[in-house]
């Protein structure tokens, strides 16, 4: 694979795929026997909870610090609503003793 998303600080392969993260901490899956395409992992696991809507959307990771990507901790946000949760300076708010960055509805 050629691609940049390849440059990674970690990689593991399991049953020929390869998982890697890269060193901003986003992690990353691919099938090289299958067509190479690379997959973020958060955005398949969103896409398998939350279906198609997420075409036109960012992946937001609600514990800022620990990117956990189950499906409980990820939300498909618009660009703007994204965009406006991270330019606040805002503290995390504890959820059932979970850090988080904002109380979901």
């Amino acid at each position: 694979m050629s691609d940049s998303n390849v440059d990674c600080g970690e990689q593991n392969s399991n049953q020929g795929c390869i998982y890697w993260v890269r060193e901003d901490d986003r992690s990353f899956i691919a099938d090289p026997e299958g067509d190479g395409e690379i997959v973020n992992v958060p955005r398949l696991t969103a896409y398998a909870e939350y279906g198609e809507e997420i075409h036109d959307r960012h992946i937001h990771h609600e514990i800022p610090l620990v990117k956990i990507d189950a499906p409980e901790f990820l939300d498909a946000l618009g660009p703007g609503d994204h965009r406006q949760i991270h330019s606040q300076d805002t503290e995390p708010v504890e959820v059932d003793g979970i850090p988080r960055l904002r109380v979901r509805a």
